[in-house]
This record gives structure tokens, C-alpha cells and sequence, in this order.
């Protein structure tokens, strides 16, 4: 006798603490990006020596984007579906401004390896919350 075996996602990401978590994560990185690029867009002279070989549009999609990111904290918090659409939103976004950095580093203008690993840190980062997002939401749907 053959039984259907059910289909079952991963339960990974499905608790409702580790979104809690990821989204208090989300916010103080909000916070800190908007403090950090506001700091090299509108801040002294020294700061922007101090960011060194900074690529433009990559600090300010940080700065815009931590405006972005506590909104999304703040959905996530409530457990709002929007919440987790727009951590999605800002996933694809982070991974297109990644990508352009790419080309950007690949046609030999000059940055600072630490801003790949500060995209790294945001592509994982909101990758992750993203899946929690979906899987600890819909989860909570279907109980």
C-alpha cells in the first residue's frame, strides 16, 4: 500500500520569537544605517574621508533604505503580512544594488572591501528575516 507522504516546509524559520528577534535586529540596523550614511552624505568632511573610497548610490540606498527598514521592523513586530512583503522589497532591492556593485568594482572604479562584506551582512541579513517573515506568518495562518 503506498501512502502519500505529506509535504512539509522546512520549520527553520517559522517561529514567531525569531522573528520578533530578527525584526528588533532590523530596526536597530535601520538606526544605524540611516545614523551611518547620513553621517558620509551630510556630515563633516572628516567623515567622508573616514568612509574612505565610498561608492555614491550604495550609501545612499543604505541611508534610504534604513528608513525602509524600520518600517518593515515595525510591520514585522505587529506581524503584519505588508511587514514581510516589504522585507521582500528590500531583499530584491539589496540584491540589485549588490549586483550594480558589482559591475561597478568590475569596471575598476575604487571602493572599500569593506563595503562588499556590509552588503554581504544586508543581502543575508534581509534574506533571512524574509524567510522567516513568510514562513513564521504563514504558519500562524494555517494553525
Amino acid at each position: 500500500m503506498i501512502t502519500a507522504i505529506p509535504s512539509r516546509r522546512p520549520t527553520l524559520f517559522k517561529s514567531p520569537k525569531l522573528l520578533q528577534i530578527l525584526a528588533v535586529v532590523a530596526l536597530v540596523f535601520g538606526i544605524a544605517s540611516i545614523f551611518s550614511g547620513g553621517q558620509v552624505l551630510f556630515g563633516s568632511s572628516t567623515a567622508r574621508l573616514a568612509a574612505g573610497n565610498y561608492i555614491s548610490f550604495v550609501v545612499w540606498s543604505n541611508f534610504i533604505g534604513g528608513f525602509a527598514y524600520i518600517v518593515a521592523a515595525i510591520g514585522l513586530l505587529k506581524r503584519a503580512q505588508w511587514g514581510a512583503h516589504l522585507a521582500l522589497a528590500i531583499t530584491v532591492a539589496t540584491v540589485i544594488i549588490f549586483a550594480t556593485l558589482g559591475v561597478v568594482i568590475f569596471t575598476g572604479e575604487a571602493f572599500e572591501i569593506r563595503t562588499i562584506g556590509a552588503m554581504i551582512l544586508r543581502t543575508g541579513l534581509w534574506f533571512g528575516l524574509t524567510c522567516a517573515a513568510y514562513q513564521s506568518l504563514s504558519h500562524s495562518d494555517t494553525e
